[in-house]
């Protein structure tokens, strides 16, 4: 493959099993190898920052659920009165 080169791989998932399927080579032309850096760069800073904010999203709602458990719970041993 004269004027292209390898950048990557990648695999599909089968859909029943969840298992990858056999990873198939990802090419570029060589003249868009620059360009191409620099899209996969931007790319995956912002695919990093997304799910970034996703797991700070899902932290903060993990915690803020913890801590509505803990508050009833200290409530219904506060209306049970002293253990006996």
């Amino acid at each position: 493959m004269d004027g292209y080169i390898q950048v990557g791989e990648t695999a599909m998932r089968d859909p029943v099993t969840g298992d990858f399927l056999p990873a198939v080579p990802l090419y570029v032309r060589k003249e868009d190898r620059g360009r191409v850096a620099e899209t996969f760069d931007g790319d995956l800073k912002a695919l990093f920052a997304g799910k970034m904010e996703e797991y700070r999203r899902e932290k903060a709602k993990a915690e803020r659920e913890q801590r509505e458990r803990d508050k009833a719970r200290a409530e219904k041993r506060q209306k049970r009165g002293p253990a006996e």
